[in-house]
Formats: structure tokens, sequence, C-alpha cells
């Protein structure tokens, strides 16, 4: 069943490479996804938008398929609110910096990736945190507290980098819609491998990358305006430029996505979001996280079996990412150590250092294996071969 999975998402990479660092970006990617970068810049390799010839209009036909595609697997109706960015980290400054005013008390939770710490700190936003590990029942009366003090907005990660924690996103978006706050989700790591309904959702933005769990190439994010959005001169933008049109006028566009689509997009980049979209609507979200899952289960068995290893994860947790150290070790030592046995890992503090505070794993962080479609369960018997985890350097 492996190689057929395999051959069906047309998985190669490089030999004696294994690969636990999805959470940062997924490798390998699918055939389709290489296969539609090369046609993009064989066929689309026009500016779109920028000119009437036909290889502009086959590259503005290719964002805007993308835009239809991506409308489509999240159950959304307005491809014009699509934003596509250079990653999920400018779509967020784009969200946050748009609809949450200077100095507004924010609400988000303790797990924030820099993406989200950052932006809330350089608009001098005071912050209410909550701990999605808590039942949800009391994180969602924690968060309603916090609306109901005026707190203007809600701004989290739907699932953790970091460990594997979700939030339950569309109860504190009905909370927000109830007080009339605003609504900021941070899909970096659920968008590909939890199912988004943005219907249901309702939020003001939905912002994530190409390059993740949708299994796009790297230079591509994106940020879903919610559809109470159409773009207006209230939405303050991040970067002004060219956008193909109204060029007489000194102001970005006032209709999405223009206003927020300042430059030329990547658009090979585009292409190859949209067919590793159609690659995961092909497998199956339910099949993908299935397979991801179980191979976390069992490294965490492995893991949690071998003295002198220490796991982060909260009791009874499911998910693909997984943290851990090892007795007297730096996270840099064993994961360089990992390395050296053919095992791609990620060691510090994940540019979440409100996630390892919340896990205790300060000032130094901690080794994380996150697993993809691609990775199967015998990969990590791996783990039991290598020294460095068994107190051996």
């Amino acid at each position: 069943m492996t190689e057929a999975f395999h051959e069906h998402t047309g998985f190669s990479r490089r030999e004696k490479t294994l690969y636990f660092d999805n959470a940062a970006t997924t490798y390998p990617k699918p055939r389709e996804v290489k296969q539609a970068v090369m046609r993009a810049l064989d066929l689309a390799g026009g500016n779109p938008g920028r000119g009437s010839h036909s290889l502009s209009l086959a590259s503005a036909r290719t964002v805007f398929s993308c835009r239809e595609t991506l409308t489509e697997f999240f159950n959304f109706d307005k491809p014009e609110n699509v934003v596509f960015t250079m990653n999920a980290t400018y779509a967020l400054n784009a969200a946050i910096k748009s609809l949450i005013k200077p100095g507004s008390a924010v609400v988000t939770s303790v797990f924030e990736h820099n993406s989200v710490r950052r932006p809330l700190a350089s608009l001098g936003c005071r912050v209410a945190f909550f701990d999605p590990r808590l039942p949800a029942a009391q994180t969602l009366a924690e968060i309603e507290s916090a609306l109901k003090r005026g707190t203007h907005a809600a701004v989290f990660t739907h699932s953790s980098n970091v460990l594997p924690v979700t939030a339950p996103a569309e109860s504190i978006a009905a909370l927000c819609r109830r007080y009339g706050a605003v609504c900021i989700v941070d899909a970096s790591q659920s968008a590909g491998i939890i199912d988004l309904d943005l219907s249901a959702l309702d939020a003001d933005a939905v912002c994530f990358p190409g390059h993740k769990a949708l299994y796009g190439p790297m230079g591509c994010g994106v940020c879903i305006f919610g559809r109470s959005h159409s773009g207006d001169q209230t939405m303050r933008t991040l970067i002004e430029g060219g956008s193909g049109v109204n060029s007489l006028e000194k102001g970005m566009p006032a209709f999405l996505p223009e206003r927020f689509e300042a430059g030329t997009l990547c658009v090979p980049a585009i292409a190859g979001l949209e067919a590793g979209v159609k690659t995961i609507s092909r497998v199956g979200i339910g099949e993908i996280r299935r397979r991801e899952y179980a191979v976390a289960r069992r490294a965490r068995e492995i893991l949690g079996n071998t003295p002198g290893v220490t796991l982060y994860d909260p009791p009874d947790s499911d998910g693909s990412v997984l943290l851990f150290n090892v007795d007297g070790a730096l996270p840099e030592e064993t994961a360089a150590a990992l390395d050296r046995h053919g095992v791609c890992a990620r060691a510090g503090l994940h540019c979440a250092p409100d996630a390892h505070r919340a896990a205790g794993t300060l000032p130094n962080g901690a080794v994380r294996l996150s697993f993809g479609m691609f990775n199967t369960p015998d990969e990590v018997e791996t783990l039991y071969r290598i020294p460095a985890l068994h107190g051996k350097r």
C-alpha cells in the first residue's frame, strides 16, 4: 500500500534522507507540483495583469485558477477575497495591520508564532492569553471574558507548530461575531491537514503558506479575507506599488485582491500551490491525517520508551508534531546527531518562544519531529538505531 501511495502522489526524494521537518516546509513535493511549476515557467511566462498579450493572459488565468481552486477546497464563495502574498508571515502582517488598530486590546493563545507576536507588538497591542490545552469550555470562557471587557480582536494559531494542540477555531470565531470583534486565524499548521470550512468559520481573515501541508513550493502565502470584506480605503495596506489597475491613482485600489497585491506575483509558486491542493483533494485530507498521525504515534511510542528522553506532548495528544529532548544534550546537539544519521529534524525555539514557555523548554527549546504524507511508520524505526537518542555520543 505504501508503494502504491507513493506512486499515486509522485513521491521522490533524496536517497538515504529521512525528512521529519514538515512543520517547517513539506518535502518532497508531489510530482504534479513540480510539473505545474515548470508549465507556468514555460507556458505562462508573462506578467499577470500587466499586459494583454497571450503570455500575460495565460499567467493571469493561472493565478485566477488557483484562487478558484482554493475557494472550492476551503468551501468559500469569493475568489476575489483570496490574496496572494510571499508567505504566511506576510499574509498575517497584512491581515493584522489592516484590520486591527494600533493599541487595541487583543486576545491570543500561548502558542503563537512570531508571525503573530511581532505584528501585535509592533502595533502596541495590549495582549491577553488563552491556553488551548485546557478543556474547550474553559478556553471559550476565558476568551468570552476578554471580549466582554472590550477586547477588539482575537488572533490565534489554529494548530501549534511546536506541540500537537489545536484551538476550537469555529467556536472562537462565533464568539468574536457575537461581540463584534475581529477574528484572524493563523492556519499555517492546519491548512491541508484539518478540514477548514471557511463559510462555517466565517473569520475576518485566515492566513496560511503554500509550502507546508498544502505541498506547494516556497514563495507563496495566502490571506483569505472573510465575505464581509470586499476591500475599501479603511483597510490599511502593508505596502503600495503597481497593481496593473488604476495606475493614475496615488493610492492602492480599494477593492480586493488588488488592494493587497502590490507588485508581481510569484506565478510559478501559485501554479505549484494549486497542484498541491489538487493532490491533497485527490488523496483526501482524512487519509493524509490518518497516515501522519499514525507515524507520529509510532515515534512517540519509541521515544516515550527510551530512557533519558523527555517528551513534552500533552497527555493523550494526537497530531503530526512531536517535541523532545535528550538528557544532558542541547537540542542542537541532538539534531546534529540525527542529521549525521540522515534524519532531518529541527532544534531550538521554532520561532515560537511563547509556545516553548508553555511547554517548559526555555531557554534552549527542544527538538521537533514533524511528519508529512510521505513518511511511513517504518521510517521512524530508525530512531531505535541512533546512539545519540540513547545517551551515547
